[in-house]
């Protein structure tokens, strides 16, 4: 599996992550992982090997260019009008988990299952227990946590930003 902190740095280099403000302590630009080809072939790697690892059942894909990207390696149809009974979810980054939830809803109305991967989860606790109530089993390739914990290692935050980020968390996101 890929390496979570190497693909943070990645992140954090590319301008893919950044600081932000008070009230949004972590800001996600998924134009800069897209548009850094070393990162985007790194972070399709990944999101292969998730999906071979975890959703080898799955007969769709789901989601924008990452979700295009990967049904292309897959050879599996995106975004299909007839759905399948298997479908894999693919999300930039997963905050509070309402998009994924909207997507989910009719998939599994029309009796289909479907299960997300992310390239970043923030981790929310609302989010889990959201995703855990409509049966959407998340996958992700890294997360804030140890977005934060580069970070400070390699000096892009200080420990009041590393409280701040790990606050945010915490509170799921609301102020």
């Amino acid at each position: 599996m890929a390496d979570k902190e190497a693909l943070a740095r990645a992140l954090w280099a590319s301008g893919a992550l950044s600081p932000g403000p008070e009230d949004r302590p972590l800001v996600w630009n998924g134009g800069a992982a897209l548009n850094n080809e070393d990162l985007r072939a790194a972070l399709l790697d990944a999101l292969e090997e998730l999906a071979r690892d975890h959703y080898a059942a799955a007969r769709a894909v789901l989601g924008g260019p990452w979700a295009e990207a990967l049904a292309r390696r897959l050879e599996l149809p995106l975004n299909p009008r007839v759905l399948p009974e298997r479908i894999l979810a693919v999300e930039e980054a997963v905050s509070d988990g309402e998009e994924l939830l909207a997507l989910a809803r009719p998939i599994r109305a029309a009796g289909a299952s479907i299960a997300a991967a992310a390239l970043f989860n923030f981790g929310l606790e609302s989010a889990r227990r959201r995703l855990d109530l409509a049966d959407v089993r998340l996958h992700w390739l890294t997360d804030l946590e140890t977005a934060a914990a580069v970070a400070l290692q390699d000096g892009l935050l200080d420990f009041d930003d590393y409280d701040r980020l790990m606050a945010y968390q915490g509170s799921d996101g609301q102020d």
